[in-house]
């Protein structure tokens, strides 16, 4: 029997100079359609800010996802992960920081 899967849902927050995608759960197989949708809905913003601070989990569709983001808006992407966890590790280990900005926080992303 499998564990119970935790909620996932994505809060949007419109700024004027960047869009803002608080993540909650888990980013994997069967969430990534609902987080790629999501980050359709920022496509016109100057920066996209994606907060996984509140994501227990990103699995590599996530990440291929993030990466096909960061190709299609030129560099637009910034990633918030907070000061440690297990998302910061996931993205350490596959080396997304070398090809995304990763901040441990919203308004350092935001700066």
């Amino acid at each position: 029997m499998d564990p119970p899967r935790t909620p996932f849902s994505v809060e949007h927050h419109a700024g004027a100079s960047e869009h803002v995608l608080a993540v909650i759960g888990d980013i994997d197989i069967f969430t990534t359609s609902d987080f790629s949708a999501a980050l359709e809905l920022s496509f016109g913003a100057k920066r996209v800010i994606v907060d996984l601070s509140r994501c227990g989990y990103i699995d590599s569709t996530g990440i291929s996802t993030l990466f096909r983001w960061q190709q299609s808006t030129e560099g637009k992407l910034r990633l918030v992960v907070g000061r440690q966890g297990k998302i910061r590790r996931i993205l350490q280990v596959t080396r997304v920081g070398d090809f995304i900005k990763i901040y441990p926080s919203v308004e350092e992303a935001k700066a």
